[in-house]
């Protein structure tokens, strides 16, 4: 019996073409159980489905990318164990934000989604306290940008014009001294020109300051202004063809200011 087991069953060793053979064969049977245990979805991209309701023609963004309007024509696919951001914007409205996390191929998540409508008082009295804020809280960041920078400029001029205004004015009240002070004829001569060249920029100085003081206050008053008339005007620009008004309010985005009152 021990003779006939060796004849049926070779030794792979016995040369080295049939021993590579040996090799081969085992090579090629081990990927075929890898595949076979694997499954046909192997290979592809897991994703689970998130469903997501709200005001109509409030746009969807995951991580920035937009995908369409609501309401969507079917879930979104998204891949599995991923931190993702789900954004809903609706011009008029505040924007929804929050982390989404999907764990397994089979999750199923349904997020309904209702935005505050935004304040017109809210978003004029924030530009008063601060150009640009109020436009900020209405999502119009460029704008909100550069009407806060520019009331920056502003107030830096006028710390610059007061700093160099009480520098003049020391200036002008030692000048001012020393030619009350001053016996003889020429010196007599020579402060009182050079007090009035520092009177004349004191003068410069406290125009600058009051200037720049101006140009803060109208910064603010267009802010206030641009925030009111921005309020319809940039939202109604914003506001997809499709969308209409109608929603309830939940979640407020932006500058969490509120001074009474809801849209106006």
């Amino acid at each position: 019996m021990y003779l006939l087991f060796r004849r049926r069953t070779p030794l792979p060793n016995s040369s080295p073409l049939a021993r590579g053979a040996f090799l081969l064969a085992t090579g090629l049977l081990a990927i075929g159980l890898l595949v076979t245990a694997a499954g046909p979805g192997a290979g592809t991209a897991q994703a689970a489905t998130l469903d997501v309701t709200g005001p109509a023609g409030a746009e969807v963004l995951i991580d920035g990318q937009s995908y369409g309007a609501l309401p969507l024509d079917a879930p979104l696919e998204l891949p599995v164990k991923q931190l993702m951001i789900l954004q809903v914007r609706r011009g008029g409205y505040s924007t929804h934000e929050q982390q989404i996390y999907l764990n397994e191929p089979t999750t199923e998540m349904v997020v309904e989604i209702e935005l505050l409508p935004l304040g017109r008082r809210t978003a004029m009295v924030s530009s008063a306290i601060l150009a640009g804020s109020g436009q900020f809280y209405q999502g119009r960041m460029t704008a909100g940008w550069i009407q806060m920078g520019l009331q920056v400029a502003a107030w830096s001029s006028v710390v610059y014009g007061e700093l160099t205004f009480q520098n003049r004015r020391d200036d002008y009240e030692d000048l001012n001294q020393k030619y009350q002070d001053a016996l003889a004829p020429s010196e007599i001569t020579r402060l009182r020109d050079e007090r009035d060249t520092a009177w004349n920029e004191l003068d410069d100085a406290k125009t600058w300051r009051n200037a720049s003081l101006g140009a803060v206050a109208l910064i603010a008053a267009y802010s206030v202004f641009d925030a009111w008339r921005g309020h319809n005007r940039f939202y109604t620009a914003f506001e997809p063809a499709s969308a209409s008004l109608d929603g309830n309010p939940t979640a407020l985005a932006g500058l969490r200011w509120n001074f009474g009152g809801g849209a106006r």
